[in-house]
């Protein structure tokens, strides 16, 4: 793994800037990241679990990557190697964990660093809307309509999608059936062709 150094990390950072990343990676300073680079660059992993650990690691501070992010790529690496969960991928907040017991001073640093007021604003709307407190309008996304709404899983429950408010829609009941026709249908068409 290559070691880089403080310029090498500050034109990682303004790359990362001009791409205009959304919610990505840490946002620390270089001072910090060159530190916690240094000390991945120093890990030797004896086993397998370490061998993860270190790759989880790389893409936290290295590649920037926040731990929802590793924990959406389903890695065989991350969820094959001395994993206890048998077969399911890490979480997000294990993976937290994992970064914050390597690098204390990131987690210092997290507290130490204000949101902005709009960023505030989001996280209040986020914790109200998973309490329950805001509902979706009761109105048809796809028509309008104000009658007959019932909520669309957009990730259905079968494939492991939730009940959070972000993967939930209002649609009428016609516009809901018409939905999921049209999914069956093309469901039914890709196994006729299949064979």
């Amino acid at each position: 793994m290559p070691n880089y150094t403080a310029a090498e990390i500050e034109q990682r950072k303004a790359a990362a800037v001009k791409m205009n990343r959304l919610n990505c990676g840490w946002n620390l300073p270089t001072e910090i990241t060159a530190a916690v680079t240094s000390r991945i660059a120093e890990l030797e992993p004896a086993n397998d679990t370490e061998r993860r650990n270190k790759r989880i690691l790389e893409l936290a501070f290295i590649h920037d990557m926040n731990p929802q992010q590793i924990a959406r790529l389903n890695d065989p690496e991350f969820i094959g190697m001395g994993n206890r969960s048998k077969g399911e991928p890490l979480s997000g907040a294990w993976i937290y964990k994992l970064c914050m017991d390597f690098a204390p001073e990131v987690k210092l640093h997290r507290q130490q660093t204000k949101c902005t007021p709009a960023q505030e604003k989001r996280n209040a709307l986020y914790k109200r809307r998973q309490a329950g407190e805001i509902h979706r309008p009761g109105i048809c996304a796809t028509c309008g309509s104000k009658a007959d709404i019932e909520q669309h899983h957009i990730i259905p429950l079968a494939a492991g999608g939730t009940d959070d408010y972000f993967n939930l829609i209002c649609l009428c009941h016609d516009c809901h059936m018409k939905l999921h026709h049209a999914i069956y249908d093309r469901l039914q068409w890709k196994e006729q062709n299949s064979i």
